[in-house]
């Protein structure tokens, strides 16, 4: 019978900067590099035992049950898209989510999208909420951007950007001009979903 889980997870969003002039250059090159940029978020969100939940064109939702291995994930996928010529950015939250009848619900869904609509080509930007998950890990590097409104979030969020491997961090001028120019429309609260896999996900705290 249908019903409903309540859990931690570690809540990732993706997007590939510029698709829209990508695909009006060269739209065939363009589809094959997003599907082959596609196998690249499974096979690298399922060696985390993260899942890829949602596609939104040139963007995605993926889950995770544990903030590290979302933050190696993020890691390995921007490696991946560096190398591939994937003008990606990357935006991180842990927030609590429900899952009803095979439906996702919650206000993480909506800061992390929002975040990452605040990146640059090649960022992974994070809450604090991720932050305060990862912040002993010596290998990872990170710095702070500092609290940014957000649409539709009551209060200001605390900004990080990974930094490994070179990765850039914006600087406040370009997130506040992202915040103003970035226009993309997302379901942000509800998402279809399997709900079997979700019903399964449990939090692990590393």
């Amino acid at each position: 019978m249908p019903g409903s889980s309540r859990q931690l997870a570690a809540i990732m969003y993706t997007d590939i900067v510029g698709y829209t002039s990508m695909m009006q250059k060269d739209e065939p090159g363009t589809l094959l590099r997003l599907e082959e940029h596609r196998n690249i978020l499974e096979k690298t969100a399922g060696e985390h035992f993260g899942y890829v939940q949602q596609y939104f064109g040139d963007g995605s939702l993926i889950i995770f049950n544990s903030v590290f291995n979302a933050i190696l994930c993020s890691i390995k996928i921007q490696e991946h898209s560096g190398k591939a010529g994937v003008p990606l950015r990357i935006g991180m939250h842990v927030g609590e989510i429900l899952i009803k009848d095979g439906v996702i619900f919650g206000d993480g869904l909506n800061i992390a999208s929002r975040i990452e609509s605040l990146g640059v080509r090649g960022s992974i930007l994070i809450s604090e909420s991720v932050y305060e998950q990862i912040h002993n890990q010596p290998d990872i590097k990170v710095k702070a951007l500092g609290r940014f409104k957000l649409k539709n979030v009551q209060f200001p969020v605390k900004i990080f950007s990974v930094t490994n491997n070179g990765f850039p961090a914006p600087e406040k001028a370009q997130i506040r001009m992202n915040s103003k120019s970035n226009k993309k429309c997302r379901p942000f609260r509800s998402l279809r979903v399997i709900f079997n896999s979700m019903s399964n996900l449990m939090w692990k705290k590393e």
